[in-house]
């Protein structure tokens, strides 16, 4: 889980413009998440980028398999202060998003619920924020989907596959995740029309 890799300054400056080194407060911290720590600052924990840039750079990798194969992404959440656009973005790359929901939507998954998207089930599950939706984790989990989720120091690990340690809870944050997956979706969505 833990693999360091050389990060130039450049990008580290970069993820530290969008504050993504940002962790929670000491006090919340769960102690599965300090392995993506480096320290703490004014009782706050410090990220280790290095790490965030390695898994970033994973995921874009799972992503563009999901995609260029035709399956389909599950997006739960939106990223912060761009739910519009991001909505715009699942609907023209084809890929599902869902920001609200009623308990027990995804136990009757394979049911008539199972109609919002389109029959087809999701090969993937991202989340942007597990704390705020953890009711629907739970029932995600069940599913046996792989679930991709941004972490900070007072997530819970349990059942993410494929955790992002950033810290993406604010409008720059929000500003870094849509670009990276409008990059990802846009262009592998590209190369897939240029391969039918």
């Amino acid at each position: 889980m833990k693999e360091k890799k050389k990060v130039n300054k450049f990008l580290l400056n970069k993820l530290m413009y969008y504050g993504l080194h940002i962790g929670g407060l000491k006090r919340f911290f769960n102690p599965k998440a300090k392995v993506y720590l480096i320290g703490v600052r004014n009782d706050f924990g410090i990220l280790d980028l290095s790490l965030t840039h390695y898994n970033i750079r994973r995921i874009m990798k799972l992503l563009y398999k999901v995609v260029i194969s035709n399956k389909k992404i599950l997006f739960i959440g939106t990223p912060v202060g761009l739910e519009n656009s991001f909505a715009l973005l699942c609907k023209k790359c084809g890929h599902y998003y869902l920001d609200s929901f009623t308990d027990g939507f995804f136990t009757n998954f394979g049911n008539s619920d199972v109609s919002v998207f389109g029959r087809e089930r999701p090969a993937l599950v991202f989340f942007f924020d597990t704390l705020k939706y953890q009711k629907v984790k739970k029932e995600v989990l069940r599913l046996n989907i792989p679930v991709v989720s941004f972490i900070n120091t007072n997530d819970t690990l349990s059942g993410i596959d494929y955790p992002i340690p950033a810290n993406i809870r604010s409008w720059k944050g929000g500003v870094f995740v849509y670009n990276v997956l409008s990059y990802v979706l846009l262009f592998t969505s590209r190369v897939t029309f240029i391969k039918k």
